[in-house]
């Protein structure tokens, strides 16, 4: 799974929970790496996130360095663009 190039605003919550089930798997990571997390401090990211860092039964974690400085860009789109895709 890619999950790249977006603005990740936190509002009201964490930016990812993850929860382990049963039966028991292997450790997993959640890739979502080049997003841009409305703030570049690893620290208060990883502090909106639940996963196997913060409780230590939990085998799954989520990979979120390296990220976006700041905004990602915007794709441009053109009206003709659109009409083309229907043509």
């Amino acid at each position: 799974m890619v999950f790249e190039g977006n603005d990740l605003y936190r509002g009201q919550g964490r930016f990812a929970q993850t929860n382990d089930y049963w039966p028991y798997v292997p450790v997993v990571f959640f890739h979502v790496e080049n997003n841009f997390w409305g703030t570049t401090d690893a620290v208060e990211i990883q502090s909106h996130i639940l996963d196997g860092d913060n409780m230590e039964q939990v085998n799954m974690f989520v990979v979120f360095e390296l990220f976006a400085g700041g905004s990602v860009p915007v794709e441009g789109k053109r009206l003709s663009g659109i009409k083309d895709m229907f043509r």
